[in-house]
Formats: C-alpha cells, sequence, structure tokens
C-alpha cells in the first residue's frame, strides 16, 4: 500500500516535498527527486542515523543529508556538514564540537540547489 501526500499533514513535509520535486526538474539533480520519494512513505521509515554510522561511512569534510534524523549515540572524530529533517541535541553538539556544521535540509535546497558532491546516508 502507497502512501499518498494527502495523507501527510506536516506542512513542513508538504512543502519540502514539492520543493524537492520542482528543484530536481529546474536543475535536474535526481538526488532532489530521490529525496521526495524518501520523504513521501510513512515516518517510520525514514532514516535514523547513529553518529557512529556517520563516523565510518563518511570522512572529512564530506556533505551529507539524512532523510530523517541524525540520533547522538556513538561518537564522530571528524567535521562533517550534514543537512537534517530532525536531529537530537546530543548529536548536533557532537558534531559541532568535532567542528562540523548542522543544517535542515532546506537549507541545502538553497546554498546547493544542484546538490554537487551531496551524498544520501541512509
Amino acid at each position: 500500500m502507497r502512501v499518498t501526500m494527502e495523507a501527510k499533514t506536516n506542512p513542513r513535509t508538504l512543502n519540502m516535498v514539492k520543493e524537492m520535486y520542482a528543484l530536481s526538474e529546474k536543475e535536474g539533480a535526481a538526488i532532489w527527486k530521490d529525496l521526495a520519494k524518501r520523504f513521501e512513505k510513512p515516518r517510520r521509515n525514514w532514516a535514523e542515523v547513529n553518529l557512529s554510522r556517520l563516523n565510518r561511512v563518511t570522512k572529512k569534510g564530506d556533505v551529507i543529508v539524512v532523510p530523517g534524523k541524525i540520533l547522538g549515540n556513538g561518537l564522530i572524530e571528524h567535521p562533517i556538514e550534514a543537512y537534517v529533517f530532525s536531529i537530537s541535541e546530543s548529536a548536533k553538539s557532537a558534531i559541532e564540537k568535532a567542528k562540523g556544521k548542522v543544517g535542515i535540509i532546506e537549507d541545502l535546497m538553497k546554498k546547493n540547489p544542484k546538490a554537487t558532491g551531496v551524498r544520501i546516508i541512509k
């Protein structure tokens, strides 16, 4: 069973998905379409990524997007630029302590519309 966007009620999610589809078409960046499809799914299927996983799969200076939430379990030992739908306070402070940056996905859409050099971590 496929959940339609009409079933979503969070205005932020609805707006973000609409903007992602438009940006994907305008810029020719398939990453936005991929992310929009992920956010159309039920929230229980969204990614939940721990810091320990980010530490293993990223390297210094990576720009990543997590289609869901970053959780504070584990350590991050190098700076990354992470864009998320949501993040725990402990995860945010750990990334910032490692000299990294945290932002929301909408910021990345404005800052880098072609999504050059961005990786999806799930």
